[in-house]
């Protein structure tokens, strides 16, 4: 449209250009005298620091990714406020589609584009360039069909690429697509690596799968990989599995013709069937749970392969990781999991991993948690670096896609808020991400932003406050999650999640393998949440537990599996109550002798239908089965056993007073994140508060204003409005 200026546009267009050309030069001037900065993650009073050239920078990132949009006045405004407001490090990254060309080249111009106006627009400010490949170009696709994924229920969608359903995308397993993928990457970096702005660049990201977060294709319900590439390996697991010794294989899998040479991906009806109920039989489903086993070391094995690679490329001197690490908001089948994530993050390849919060109204509304989904726990004991996407729609966001629960910029800055108190309880990073949408543009929203960084470098303590441990098992998902939109899952997990986060009780998570390490601190209630397949090495260590007088809550039917098939007395074994089965399926709710019914949003029907029957048991709760009252709930010394997989906050809160757990608040409507120093509060309805204590102490109030509370105390009131956020520092 340039021949269409008027003069005076068309002055002011050279005059910008002009500009751009001298702050350009600048830059390089800049940057040619600056070392090329070595990157690591150092932790002080157990926060997370992202060390670049020996100055240490706060994990507070805006990333706008594939969005990054330098010609957009909105955009280049809303990444000067982030600047001003001391957000120094930024997330980007241009679509792989448009540098990665048909016959296998790179257009480094589109790169080097990407990178210079970045620079240019942050000017102080630091990199993490993203390499997403989640969307293949299609003509590889084209070139290499036999490396695609094929799927048991379905094969392959004819559409090149959508989400979370069957898509035409190279199979993890593909030798060949690790090759390129790696040498794309390769190259890349080392572009970058060579260029003046990779003075900048403080972080790699590399992504792959459904929604760049390393999830399967198809993973919902389209039951991959069946192509031969997944094949073959999944052959070479179960010869490495079993030691070459097939006659175990054989008995194993119950199938005397099977051979390490003809062994297949099991098929719809192998991977659909349980044999324990609802849950999968670690005997009868054999064949299911190796290749599940399996698939989930293919998905390390690519993702650190293409980690390993960026990390040679650029001499250690990056940072490195990806989206990975799920727990929490995860109702689909195994398939989609990072199964292997603990071994994921013991890798020298990985420095960081990155999770949304959860989805869905009972997660996000006002007054919600928006819990984040990984096990926090784990990347702190590791020294590495967790970061918090909140992608969180303020009120600028139509909400016709189902996921923005606020209308008023006062509630935009209540939620955005309330995020970043969750990651400063665990000292862990945060991103903020608008997908483009320039969501943070409102006035009240870039005050709020100004103020975030100012709060987060106050000094103090990090440290978990927290008396009650989360242990999530990765395996044990194989034997839960069959179908999708698992509710056994939702409930036990996620939907548990959320109650306890309205307990006013701070609550650590961490895996089994975490628990194992014995790097973490000693809790005194640990809870178990799907723990039904126990290993002798973890049923020893959860006998440890029991033997110093550890609290231990269990759900369900934990060590009700077991490698010769399901065992009642194994499960009595491990949580140390008398049990009995009963005929007929069990609806997840739990009657409490007062009559309250403790329910889940999502009720599903549980199989085995298993019953207390303990007379040295004390029973809290029970439910109906086939018009028969049956106990369901009920403690044991120290265990505290619930078959009907769930319990809401109003019998925990219960159950943390009657073991003398700490609880900051007592409004089971209310969030609460706090660590040793600080404290966020959150809520949705107004009302005077109470915060309690671990200790007296002085009471600094510093967000939405900064102001005094109290001295030497160990309790304080305040006043909160509707749809609130605040945050304080105790010391």
């Amino acid at each position: 449209m340039t021949p269409f200026l008027v003069p005076e546009e068309q002055r002011e267009l050279n005059a910008r250009e002009e500009r751009k050309k001298e702050l350009r030069k600048s830059i390089v001037e800049r940057l040619a005298k600056e070392p090329k900065p070595v990157v690591k993650i150092t932790y002080e009073n157990e926060q997370a620091l992202i060390d670049i050239g020996g100055k240490k920078h706060l994990p507070l990132i805006y990333n706008a990714s594939g969005y990054w949009a330098p010609d957009n006045p909105g955009f280049i405004k809303q990444v000067e406020n982030f600047r001003k407001a001391g957000f120094h490090l930024y997330g980007l990254e241009p679509r792989l589609t448009k540098y990665w060309k048909p016959d296998g080249s790179i257009d480094f111009s589109a790169i080097d584009n990407f990178l210079e106006s970045a620079v240019m627009m942050t000017q102080e400010g630091y990199i993490m360039f993203d390499i997403v490949a989640h969307e293949p170009p299609r003509w590889w696709l084209d070139k290499y069909p036999e490396e695609l994924i094929d799927y048991a229920n379905g094969g392959i969608n004819p559409k090149a690429y959508d989400t979370i359903d069957r898509v035409r995308a190279p199979s993890y397993a593909s030798e060949i697509w690790r090759r390129d993928f790696c040498d794309l990457v390769r190259k890349i970096v080392q572009h970058i690596e060579a260029s003046p702005y990779s003075k900048r660049v403080f972080a790699y990201r590399i992504d792959y799968g459904v929604y760049c977060e390393w999830h399967y294709y198809g993973m919902e319900q389209g039951m991959p990989d069946t192509s031969k590439p997944m094949t073959e390996a999944f052959r070479k697991w179960l010869e490495n599995a079993y030691k070459g010794d097939v006659a175990a294989l054989r008995n194993a899998w119950n199938d005397t013709t099977v051979t390490f040479q003809n062994a297949t991906v099991p098929d719809k009806a192998a991977r659909s069937h349980t044999g324990a109920g609802i849950l999968r039989d670690h005997k009868a489903n054999r064949q299911a749970i190796d290749y599940l086993t399996c698939m989930g070391q293919v998905v390390k094995d690519c993702l650190l392969l293409v980690n390993k690679t960026a990390k040679e490329a650029c001499g250690n001197r990056a940072l490195l990781g990806n989206y990975c690490g799920y727990f929490f908001g995860m109702a689909y089948p195994a398939e989609g999991w990072h199964l292997a994530n603990d071994e994921i993050l013991d890798s020298p390849y990985v420095d960081f991993q990155v999770s949304p919060q959860c989805y869905g109204s009972l997660m996000r509304s006002i007054g919600e948690p928006q819990s984040a989904r990984m096990l926090a726990e784990a990347y702190r004991r590791r020294g590495k670096l967790a970061i918090i996407e909140a992608d969180t729609r303020t009120h600028v966001q139509d909400k016709a896609f189902g996921h923005t629960f606020v209308d008023t910029p006062a509630q935009s800055v209540s939620v955005l808020s309330r995020d970043f108190g969750q990651a400063l309880a665990l000292g862990c990073g945060i991103w903020y991400y608008d997908f483009g949408n320039i969501w943070y543009s409102d006035p009240l929203i870039v005050e709020m932003f100004a103020k975030l960084p100012g709060v987060r470098s106050r000094g103090g303590d990090f440290g978990s406050a927290s008396e009650v441990v989360y242990i999530g098992d990765y395996a044990n998902i194989m034997y839960s999650n069959v179908v999708r939109r698992c509710s056994l899952y939702e409930n036990t997990v996620t939907l548990f999640w959320r109650e306890l986060s309205h307990t006013g009780v701070p609550c650590d998570a961490a895996s089994f393998q975490d628990l194992a390490s014995g790097k973490l601190k000693d809790y005194k209630v640990y809870i178990f949440p799907n723990l039904y397949y126990a290993t002798p090495e973890q049923r020893q260590l959860v006998k440890k537990l029991q033997q110093r007088g550890a609290i231990i809550l269990w759900f369900f039917a934990p060590g009700y599996l077991t490698p010769s098939g399901p065992s009642l007395e194994a499960m009595e074994d491990l949580t140390g109550f008398k049990l009995k089965i009963m005929d007929g399926k069990l609806d997840s709710y739990t009657t409490l002798l007062d009559g309250r019914k403790a329910t889940s949003w999502h009720t599903c029907q549980l199989s085995p239908a298993i019953a207390i029957d303990d007379k040295d048991a004390t029973i809290h709760g029970t439910n109906t089965l086939d018009g028969k009252t049956i106990p369901t709930f009920a403690t044991k010394g120290n265990n505290i056993l619930c078959t009907a997989a769930f319990l809401d906050r109003f019998e925990l809160k219960k159950l943390f007073q009657s073991y003398s757990i700490h609880a900051f608040n007592d409004d089971p409507e209310a969030v609460v994140f706090a660590n040793r120093s600080f404290i966020t509060f959150h809520n949705k309805k107004a009302g005077e508060q109470t915060i309690h204590l671990p200790r007296k102490a002085n009471v600094t109030m510093l967000y939405p204003v900064e102001k005094p509370i109290c001295e030497n105390k160990s309790e304080f009131s305040f006043e909160a409005p509707e749809d609130s956020t605040f945050i304080f520092k105790y010391e």
